[in-house]
């Protein structure tokens, strides 16, 4: 059932994307950026892992940007679709040369330099969408889901997306991730996992 619950959830949460213009993503994406940017977890963080974003989804150019702008060490996923997995490089700058992976369908760096996933400080997650209580509705693949479960990663999950994509519930599985904290265009959640057990 959680199946069929997560499927129509997908579903309804892309039409809504779908609706929303260019100019309004942008506008909430400078917004959410800004809270991002201004938490403890992000000026804090050393190593930073972000998400190239795809169409219609939250905007991460301006906090890679402060990133850098801070020193950071910033990073971006790999995927390689026919291993199922995905694995973080180091983003050289904001400049950097980027290249679609064999299926046309995400960008990451041409120049490649692998990093493990215990360097890193906080990761920042997409999501179609996330609820109050700190799951996460991914694309289906199952490739964050996997990466934030590995034996090494210690690092904060922090989901940021529009407020728009913030369900009462969202339908959670065995293998599904918590995040820490989720960050969007109106406020800063905080989630304590281990209160909620």
């Amino acid at each position: 059932m959680t199946d069929t619950h997560k499927s129509n959830l997908r579903r309804q949460l892309r039409e809504l994307a779908d609706r929303m213009t260019d100019e309004q993503v942008a506008e909430k994406s400078l917004l959410a950026c800004d809270l991002l940017c201004k938490t403890p977890e992000f000026v804090q963080a050393k190593v930073v892992m972000f998400f190239l974003s795809l169409s219609h989804e939250v905007e991460t150019e301006q906090a890679i940007r402060q990133a850098f702008d801070l020193g950071k060490t910033v990073l971006v996923p790999k995927v390689d679709w026919a291993a199922h997995k995905m694995t973080a490089v180091k983003l050289t700058g904001t400049e950097a040369e980027l290249v679609e992976d064999q299926i046309g369908k995400l960008r990451s760096p041409k120049e490649i330099e692998p990093v493990e996933a215990s360097a890193i400080d906080l990761i920042v997650v997409p999501g179609l969408g996330f609820d109050k209580a700190g799951n996460r509705l991914g694309r289906g693949g199952g490739y964050y889901d996997r990466y934030l479960s590995g034996k090494d990663f210690r690092s904060v999950k922090c989901g940021l997306a529009l407020e728009d994509q913030v369900v009462e519930k969202i339908p959670v599985a065995d293998h599904d991730q918590e995040i820490d904290m989720l960050v969007t265009d109106d406020k800063v959640r905080r989630f304590n996992h281990s209160q909620q057990a």
